[in-house]
């Protein structure tokens, strides 16, 4: 995959995930899955390194999009599955508007899908999109803020 990050702010040890601001604007968060990962990994990244960036830019709305090579489109691997899920929900920053998943197999939108259903809170299935392509999530993103623009304005 040779996506382009505009800022990339954290590599993994083995330059297998990285975190980046995807627009100069820093409102596009990005996480590349590079190779295979693990549960501990995919919390690190996340609750640890993700999330601190996203409530950083509060009340800036921040839309997020993890993204997996064709070597990694495997839901991580080892360790407790809704352990890692679950802490991750329950650190959901509150103006992290959208949390886009490109390439996922139909299995693992399933799992998600259950896992946000058990921790929901407040308008959580809407938040959560699985697309095949980072156009398909970079479109998302853009109707979303044409939406959230559209609604200003009327309200």
């Amino acid at each position: 995959m040779s996506l382009q990050l505009d800022q990339i702010v954290w590599e993994s040890e083995r330059k297998h995930l990285r975190i980046g601001w995807y627009d100069p604007e820093q409102t596009i968060l990005v996480l590349q899955v590079l190779d295979r990962w693990t549960w501990e990994e995919a919390t690190v990244s996340i609750v640890n390194v993700m999330n601190p960036l996203i409530v950083a830019k509060a009340p800036q709305p921040v839309y997020t999009i993890i993204t997996h090579d064709r070597y990694a489109r495997f839901a991580p691997r080892g360790g407790n599955a809704l352990s890692a899920l679950r802490q991750m929900m329950q650190t959901d920053p509150p103006n992290e508007v959208l949390a886009i998943f490109v390439r996922q197999s139909d299995v693992i939108r399933t799992f998600l899908d259950v896992i946000v259903r058990l921790y929901k809170t407040a308008n959580k299935t809407a938040k959560h999109r699985f697309v095949e392509t980072f156009e398909e999530a970079l479109a998302q993103v853009a109707e979303h803020k044409a939406q959230a623009a559209r609604s200003a304005q009327a309200g």
